[in-house]
């Protein structure tokens, strides 16, 4: 007569306040990383547009200044 063997042990399962906690913890997790993208890509586009007015304003200075001296009156009596 051979004695039978006990079926397999299967892991307790995940009870109620558990499953909670590891909720939690995970929504909190996705939304920590999707915050932390949509604040890195909106920082970007700002110091992109600080980049571009920079450039505009450098663009018109130089502008000013080459109107300047293309108006300043040529003075042809220095030696």
């Amino acid at each position: 007569m051979t004695i039978p063997s006990p079926p397999p042990q299967r892991p307790p399962a995940m009870i109620g306040p558990a499953q909670i906690t590891m909720g939690l913890v995970l929504m909190l997790s996705v939304s920590a990383v999707g915050y932390s993208h949509y604040a890195q890509v909106r920082d970007r586009k700002v110091m992109r547009a600080g980049v571009e007015r920079d450039k505009e304003r450098l663009r018109f200075i130089r502008e000013e200044q080459k109107l300047k001296t293309s108006q300043l009156p040529k003075d042809d009596s220095l030696p």
